[in-house]
C-alpha cells in the first residue's frame, strides 16, 4: 500500500516502543494519542496534520508500521522522519 510506512526496527531500536513512537512524533510535528503493547504486537494511534493514523507492530519481523488515510501525508510524514 502507497499509504502505509514500514521501519525496520532491527535496524533502529535502541530504545523502547513507547519512547521511539513519542520521539517519531516530536521529529514528524505528530500528536501521540495512544499506544498498547502485548507479547507479541501493538497497537496505537497517533494524530498527523488533524488526521488519525494507525500504528501497529509485530514482533515477528520486528516492524513498526504507520498506515496513513492518504498517500500525501505518508509520505510528508516519511520525509520528516528522514530529516531527523
Amino acid at each position: 500500500m502507497d499509504n502505509v510506512i514500514e521501519l525496520d526496527l532491527d535496524k533502529i531500536l535502541t530504545k523502547s516502543l513507547t519512547e521511539l513512537i513519542k520521539d517519531i512524533c516530536q521529529y514528524t510535528d505528530s500528536v501521540f494519542k495512544e499506544w498498547s503493547q502485548y507479547t507479541d504486537y501493538g497497537i496505537g494511534l497517533l494524530y498527523f496534520n488533524n488526521q488519525e493514523v494507525k500504528i501497529y507492530w509485530e514482533d515477528f519481523s520486528n516492524i513498526l508500521s504507520f498506515e496513513f488515510k492518504s498517500k500525501i501525508d505518508a509520505e510528508i510524514f516519511l520525509k520528516k522522519i528522514i530529516m531527523a
